[in-house]
């Protein structure tokens, strides 16, 4: 006989996972097999005794050890999160705030009727403003004296 095969059955019965075929098998097996039955005396006397013990918990200086390293891991996933979101928010500021620039440009173009120079103020950024120091500087090297 297979005894290792129906005392894995046995464990399985004491856990109540054991189906109806399952038991009817086993408790012919225990009827013609006596160290099997001896075996499971033994079985449900050790899980009794396990069950009359008090819980145990984990003494307190492990407890406290684990839980300082639960906090740790804590902080430091919270850590990598704000290396994450810190600078993807700055960059989703910056490309709203871009996209924000280009289309009030488009509006002010389009209500005015006028090019990017006469809307931004751009003719100011010609190579030598008038009355600017290059202005001066360029007049008074070529020999002109506009100032």
């Amino acid at each position: 006989m297979d005894c290792n095969r129906f005392r894995l059955m046995l464990s399985r019965e004491l856990d109540g996972e054991l189906d109806a075929r399952g038991q009817d098998e086993l408790q012919r097996h225990l009827g013609e097999c006596p160290e099997c039955r001896g075996y499971r005396l033994v079985l449900l006397e050790t899980a009794a005794c396990h069950r009359e013990l008090p819980e145990a918990g984990p003494p307190p200086a492990i407890l406290a050890a684990v839980m300082a390293e639960i906090e740790g891991r804590n902080r430091d996933a919270a850590a990598w999160w704000y290396r994450i979101a810190v600078p993807a928010a700055a960059v989703l500021i910056m490309l709203l705030g871009l996209g924000a620039g280009v289309s009030l440009n488009e509006a002010m173009l389009a209500e005015n009727g006028n090019g990017v120079e006469e809307v931004l103020g751009l003719e100011q950024l010609d190579d030598y403003p008038p009355g600017s120091f290059g202005e001066i500087l360029v007049a008074a090297t070529e020999g002109g004296d506009d100032g």
